[in-house]
C-alpha cells in the first residue's frame, strides 16, 4: 500500500475543512466553486494521494507528527488552499481547456486569503514570514523566468542548470513545511526544507515532462524534455505527436531524464534524513519503483517500434523482388 494512503483519518478531517470553506464563499462565485470540485474530484478525495501526486500535504503531516493535532490541521489546510491558488494560477496561463478564463483568479483570492491567515493565526515566528516571503517571491520570479524561456525560438537551448532554476517555482512548497519548523522550535534547518523541495521541485518536473510528453505536444506547449526532442525534429512537425514521439524514442533522452529524476529523489532523501521524516525512505522507495516501471513501459515501447519498423522494411523488400520477378 503506497504511503500517500496513510494518515486516512487527517486527510478526511481536512476535506471536510475544504468542503465547509467552499461553502462559507458567497454565491456569485458558485460557478468557479463548483469548477474548482470538479476539477479536484472532490466526491473521491484522492486529488492530494493519486498515484503522481507530489507529497505536499504529507511532507507536512510527517514533519508535524509532534504537533497538536487542531494545529497540524490548521497548517494542512493552509497548505491545501496556497496550493489550490497556484494551481488555478498554472492553469490560467498553461493549460489549453482553462487558459485565458481569468475569472477563476476571484475564487484563487479567496483561497489565497483564507491560507495566509490560517499560517497567521499559528505562527508569529518573526523570521518565519521573512523567509516565507522570500520562497513566495522565489515561486513568482521562477514561474515569471520559466514562461519567458520557454517563448525562445530555438530549439535544443533550454539548459539543464536552467530547468532545475526554474523548478524552484515549487519554493511555495516550502512556506507550510516552514511554519511546522518555527512551531516545533526547529527553524534552525530551514535551509534542509529548501533543498529538499528544489530537489523535489526537480524529481517532479523531470517525471512530468516525461509522463505529459504527448499532451504537451498536442496542446504545443514547450517543456524541458519537449525542447530537447524539437532539436532533432523539423519546425513544421513540432505538433505531430508521432513525429515527436518517434524522434523521443529514438534517441537516449528519456534514460538520462529517468536517471536524473532518480538523483534528484535520493538527493532530496538525504535531507528528508536531516529533518527526521522517518516514512520518507518508504516514499523515495515507491518513487524510484515508479520511475523504473515508466522506464520499463518506454523500453517496451522502443522495442515495439523498432520491429515495427524493421517488420515494414523487411515487407517492403520482400514486394520489391516480387515484383521485380
Amino acid at each position: 500500500m503506497s504511503v500517500l494512503v496513510d494518515h486516512a483519518g487527517l486527510l478526511d478531517e481536512l476535506w471536510d475543512r475544504l468542503e465547509g470553506r467552499l461553502r462559507s464563499y458567497p454565491s456569485s462565485i458558485d460557478d468557479q466553486v463548483a469548477g474548482l470540485r470538479a476539477y479536484i474530484d472532490a466526491p473521491s478525495r484522492t486529488y492530494f494521494n493519486r498515484p503522481d501526486a507530489p507529497p505536499l500535504l504529507h511532507l507536512v503531516m510527517w514533519l508535524g507528527v509532534d504537533l497538536e493535532r487542531a494545529t497540524l490541521v490548521d497548517i494542512l489546510e493552509a497548505t491545501a488552499l496556497l496550493y489550490l491558488f497556484v494551481r488555478i494560477q498554472d492553469d490560467i496561463l498553461d493549460e489549453p481547456d482553462t487558459r485565458g478564463h481569468t475569472d477563476w483568479l476571484l475564487l484563487g483570492n479567496a483561497l489565497l486569503w483564507d491560507g495566509i491567515d490560517l499560517l497567521r493565526r499559528r505562527v508569529e515566528h518573526h523570521d518565519f514570514w521573512a523567509v516565507s516571503r522570500g520562497a513566495w517571491l522565489q515561486f513568482c520570479g521562477s514561474t515569471a523566468r520559466e514562461r519567458t524561456r520557454l517563448l525562445r525560438e530555438e530549439a535544443g537551448t533550454y539548459r539543464e542548470d536552467e530547468f532545475e532554476q526554474d523548478c524552484r517555482k515549487v519554493a511555495l512548497a516550502e512556506i507550510p513545511l516552514l511554519a511546522v519548523l518555527a512551531l516545533d522550535t526547529r527553524f534552525e534547518m530551514r535551509d534542509h526544507v529548501g533543498r529538499l523541495v528544489a530537489d523535489l521541485g526537480v524529481a517532479y518536473g523531470l517525471t512530468n515532462d516525461i509522463v505529459g510528453f504527448r499532451r504537451d505536444v498536442a496542446a504545443n506547449m514547450r517543456t524541458h524534455l519537449i525542447d530537447r526532442v524539437r532539436a532533432h525534429v523539423p519546425a513544421e512537425r513540432w505538433s505531430d505527436g508521432e513525429a515527436m514521439c518517434r524522434a523521443l524514442l529514438d534517441r537516449s533522452h528519456l534514460e538520462t531524464f529517468f536517471r536524473r529524476a532518480r538523483n534528484a529523489h535520493r538527493r532530496a532523501a538525504r535531507h528528508a534524513k536531516k529533518l527526521g521524516l522517518s516514512q520518507f525512505p518508504k516514499f523515495t522507495a515507491e518513487r524510484l519503483e515508479r520511475l523504473f516501471q515508466l522506464e520499463r513501459e518506454a523500453l517496451i515501447a522502443r522495442l515495439s517500434a523498432t520491429l515495427a519498423n524493421e517488420t515494414s522494411e523487411r515487407c517492403e523488400e520482400y514486394g520489391s523482388s516480387t515484383t521485380a520477378n
